[in-house]
């Protein structure tokens, strides 16, 4: 019989609507039964639903709500709300705050011991970092987030691992991968090359080491610690939406913790270099326009710029292999080599105007 036959019917009693199949299912709003069942225990009234890129977006009354399942301990996550409650305080609200389902928690079961999340969301397009006011804005952005997010709860187990620790435990890996890919007899073309290419990077990668321990690189973490100061930890494209009139709504803290803030000015200038062939004039335009919204002290700045001339795409490139089954490689990780190779001249010559920016 055709499951989509089938009544919509009004509980009065919950205040739901939900579509009986003749099969026994049930749809909640057009949902499927798994998330009719995580949401049934929060108090919402759904106009309309749909998915996209993994998640369920939810249009109620209330406003736009995003589900999504998440693997996390109740403490993880109220620690990040917490963190954005701070945030609030100082007057950045558009974030994805979560919300509360009738038992009190952020975490949610739904069948099969899956857990969800349900967050405040907003109407707007991902943002994409070709485009010049797209990345003007998320570096502006990023400088209020970083002046709202301090304060926060200092817990140890959410203290983000100091960068020199971070360096000399990849440069670690990237030697031990040297040594097997040197052992090993029979290699294939992905392999002869990342041999090939494993000494240059690997001399890049100490340089980065070494100019970061010639200054107070302790100095940002330490801060950091004594004033609650937050890292968001995956301040890119996918945590960011560009809102109509020009404003961002941020995301995606479950990266976040305590630690020093020019990381995440690190990594949202690497994933536009990336995107804009390593141009440094657009380097220093979103330094320019953090700055005009935050603030960066000496320490911090050297920071930046030792991370921005560690070997990171490499490495990730390595690190993915490496713990991947060695037969087969896969076809995404050849795209990343492909594409880091069609970059390197042009990353040597970005590299080489970061001595400036130390000024």
């Amino acid at each position: 019989m055709n499951r989509k036959m089938g009544a919509y019917i009004e509980c009065e009693h919950e205040k739901r609507v939900h579509t009986f199949f003749l099969d026994g299912s049930v749809s909640y709003m057009g949902l499927d039964e798994k998330s009719a069942v995580v949401l049934a225990q929060y108090d919402l009234s759904v106009k309309s639903y749909y998915r996209q890129k993994g998640a369920g977006y939810l249009e109620t009354e209330q406003g736009l709500f995003l589900l999504r399942a998440r693997e996390a301990r109740e403490g993880r996550v109220v620690w990040e709300e917490e963190v954005k409650k701070c945030a609030v305080k100082r007057g950045f609200t558009l974030l994805d705050l979560g919300v509360l389902n009738r038992e009190g928690k952020y975490i949610t079961e739904g069948d099969y011991a899956e857990t969800f999340l349900l967050r405040q969301c907003r109407a707007g397009e991902e943002v994409d970092l070709r485009i010049p006011e797209h990345r003007e804005g998320a570096a502006k952005t990023l400088g209020r987030l970083h002046l709202a997010l301090q304060g926060a709860p200092v817990k140890e187990e959410y203290l983000r691992e100091p960068a020199a620790e971070v360096f000399e435990k990849r440069i670690r890996e990237l030697r031990r991968l040297r040594t097997y890919l040197s052992r090993r007899k029979q290699k294939n073309a992905f392999e002869r090359k990342l041999l090939e290419l494993l000494p240059y990077y690997l001399e890049r990668a100490e340089a980065a080491l070494c100019v970061l321990l010639e200054g107070d690189w302790q100095e940002p973490y330490i801060e950091a610690k004594r004033l609650g100061k937050v890292c968001h930890g995956n301040y890119g494209s996918h945590a960011l939406l560009y809102l109509e009139g020009g404003e961002l709504f941020v995301g995606n803290f479950e990266r976040a913790g305590i630690g020093a803030q020019a990381e995440d000015l690190c990594y949202l200038i690497r994933k536009s270099m990336e995107k804009t062939e390593w141009q440094p004039q657009l380097c220093k335009q979103l330094l320019a326009a953090y700055e005009k919204e935050g603030e960066i002290s000496a320490q911090q700045r050297r920071l930046l710029f030792c991370m921005l001339l560690f070997p990171e795409k490499f490495y990730r490139v390595c690190n993915q292999y490496f713990n991947t089954g060695k037969a087969w490689i896969p076809a995404k990780l050849l795209q990343k080599l492909s594409f880091l190779l069609e970059q390197k001249e042009a990353k040597e010559r970005f590299d080489k105007t970061l001595e400036t920016f130390l000024d």
